[in-house]
């Protein structure tokens, strides 16, 4: 069983240990976590809980919930997934995550002497995430959150303000709200919105004027409709002086405007 750092629901709940353990087909979400939750996910009851209550008759679950899972990659960038979980109560951990959401990301883990254990995405070392031994996490604790704390510190993100409605193959403006330090141009970096493990809405980059009303356009590319909610992630904010190159020297610069007229007559 891996441990690693993460934020279940959304970055307003504190970061907790996400357990990953291919033993286990489903995943399960403590009933305990889930009521100190901000802006919990509805539960939802039907067919599916009915299913797994007939597969083991002594237990006792609330009802099952689609939910953001989030993590940081070594390289500082934020990796946005999606689970759909059993509410389970009296779990010894807040969630436990199963050999159907490792099969959905194609997560594989990475052993060296030096470095540790990793857990990468998609099989992709720039998504890889630091992972401990469950057996040992709880000595790390402290120094895992002080980390992550340090860090969203630094990050800052724009969320949707209210609940949208995507047609299917389609665009629309979605009203966004920056945070509230944001006094300048900021940059939202183009991102996927997973909806589920196989579809997402799609959000480019754009140059923002803080203290405007923002409105971002999401691209819906399935043949389905989509439902942004309100207080949804829809992407990572920068600095536009930090963001975009700068001439370093004379030379630099001659070299920047070349390849701008060159864009601009392509």
């Amino acid at each position: 069983v891996l441990a690693i750092m993460g934020w279940i629901g959304n970055l307003q709940n504190k970061p907790v240990h996400l357990r990953h353990n291919s033993c286990v087909d489903i995943n399960l979400l403590s009933l305990e976590y889930y009521k100190t939750m901000v802006n919990p996910p509805s539960i939802r009851k039907g067919t599916k809980m009915n299913l797994w209550q007939l597969t083991d008759k002594d237990s006792k679950i609330e009802g099952y919930v689609s939910v953001p899972i989030f993590t940081l990659s070594e390289n500082r960038e934020l990796i946005e997934t999606e689970v759909e979980a059993y509410v389970v109560p009296q779990m010894s951990v807040p969630i436990l995550l199963g050999e159907d959401y490792q099969l959905n990301y194609e997560l594989t883990v990475k052993w060296s002497n030096k470095q540790g254990v990793t857990i990468l995405y998609g099989d992709q070392d720039k998504y890889s995430v630091k992972a401990t031994l469950a057996k040992n996490h709880r000595c790390e604790k402290n120094r895992c959150k002080q980390k992550l704390h340090q860090k969203i510190d630094k990050i800052h993100l724009a969320y949707a303000s209210c609940d949208v409605r995507i047609p299917a193959h389609s665009s629309k403006l979605v009203k966004v709200v920056l945070p509230s330090e944001v006094k300048e141009q900021w940059v939202i970096e183009n991102n996927l919105i997973p909806n589920s493990p196989f579809s997402y809405l799609l959000v480019p980059n754009m140059l923002v004027e803080a203290g405007k009303l923002t409105r971002i356009p999401l691209s819906n590319l399935t043949s389905t409709p989509k439902m942004l909610r309100k207080g949804d992630i829809i992407g990572m904010i920068h600095q536009a002086s930090e963001y975009f190159d700068s001439p370093q020297n004379d030379m630099h610069h001659e070299g920047i405007s070349k390849t701008a007229m060159l864009m601009e007559k392509l």
